[in-house]
């Protein structure tokens, strides 16, 4: 049987990204599951800070691997208890169980990236990282 995607369920597809605000108006964040399946969180920093140490702009991605997927879920989900985002909310299909709507469900249960980052190094999750430079 076919997924929403169309394609067979168990082969991972990367999907498209959300933009995420962030307080600095020189970077911004982005969602999405990587082609892997893995839950991908970019920070993108095209500021001047970002070219004096780098010479360019760069972006850190985190990467959150399937098999956390169900503790990513039980804690976005104590988050939401304690948490009420309520201009977010009405625009999320907090049904969805997918992993194809958990891009989407993440990216509205923080207010920016920063949050979500901030969020992430405080949790159980491991996180792959790395660093891409364009120099």
């Amino acid at each position: 049987m076919d997924n929403a995607q169309g394609n067979n369920p168990s082969t991972p597809q990367a999907t498209e990204s959300i933009q995420m605000a962030a307080k600095l108006p020189s970077s911004c964040g982005f969602i999405r599951l990587n082609e892997k399946g893995g839950l991908e969180v970019e920070f993108y920093d095209h500021g001047e800070l970002a070219h004096s140490f780098f010479g360019n702009d760069v972006s850190t991605y985190y990467t959150i691997s399937t098999e956390q997927f169900p503790t990513l879920v039980t804690a976005l989900q104590q988050r939401q208890a304690m948490h009420s985002l309520d201009r977010v909310a009405a625009q999320v299909d907090w049904t969805d169980t997918s992993i194809y709507g958990l891009p989407t469900r993440v990216a509205h249960s923080f207010l920016d990236i920063e949050d979500l980052l901030e969020w992430l190094r405080a949790s159980d999750l491991q996180l792959h990282t790395r660093t891409d430079t364009w120099v």
